[in-house]
């Protein structure tokens, strides 16, 4: 008897644990990497005395951040979004609306393309309203700044026959 409650505990065990890993796979978007990261870096999170720029994009823009932050240290504060998510994974559109939601930029400069390579040009137009009603909808007021810099150097053994994909059709002609 002791035995039989054992393999009908380990069983029901099993299934929960295989119907759990099932049912999350409907809620994890397709194409996440491996490793997940996202970077947000307030610049004079207490100062008011200049206006804000929001840098929003993947390691490209985490890369260029501390030089537009030296060129505008005059004239601006500049902070950044930096995150390793693709434009149609909700979690990019919820750590968008934190940072926005706690914090005022007049501007907001938007590159995000390097990850998602798994992606089409045609998910990447499906997605960007949803990106552009987001940023919209938690900074009414900032102007909006969309590049299209994100390059890819294939000359690294490790990265195989990845190419560039310029993202100039996969944007809404109304945008």
């Amino acid at each position: 008897m002791k035995n039989y409650l054992h393999t009908l505990l380990t069983l029901l065990v099993s299934a929960f644990i295989l119907e759990s890993s099932l049912r999350a796979d409907e809620f994890l978007p397709r194409g996440r990497e491996s490793i997940e990261w996202c970077d947000i870096w307030i610049s004079h999170a207490n100062e008011t005395n200049l206006p804000r720029v929001l840098l929003i994009g993947d390691s490209i823009a985490r890369a260029y951040y501390p030089t537009v932050e030296k060129q505008f240290e005059d004239t601006a504060y500049v902070s950044r979004l930096a995150t390793s998510r693709f434009i149609s994974d909700p979690a990019l559109l919820q750590e968008i609306a934190l940072v926005l939601d706690n914090n005022h930029f007049e501007i907001i400069h938007f590159n995000n393309g390097m990850h998602g390579w798994q992606h089409s040009e045609a998910e990447y137009k499906e997605a960007f309203p949803k990106l552009l009603a987001t940023i919209q909808a938690h900074a009414p007021a900032a102007k909006l700044i969309f590049a299209t810099t994100t390059t890819l150097r294939v000359s690294k053994p490790w990265l195989g026959t990845i190419r560039h994909r310029p993202l100039t059709n996969a944007l809404p002609n109304e945008t």
